[in-house]
């Protein structure tokens, strides 16, 4: 995030919270499985849970 940004935030006592879905994970619906069918990469297992090979 840009220096800018985050000074507004601050400033202003605005808080910022990120995080990462359980969606993210999952093997045909999750951000990761859906970005390599756009790339067209065969997604072949998983390195270890939640981290797939490719």
């Amino acid at each position: 995030m840009k220096r800018r940004r985050l000074r507004t935030l601050l400033a202003n006592d605005i808080n910022l919270y990120g995080w990462h879905l359980p969606l993210d994970a999952h093997p045909e619906l999750g951000n990761n499985a859906q970005l390599a069918k756009l790339l067209d990469i065969e997604v072949r297992g998983e390195v270890m849970p939640l981290v797939f090979l490719g």
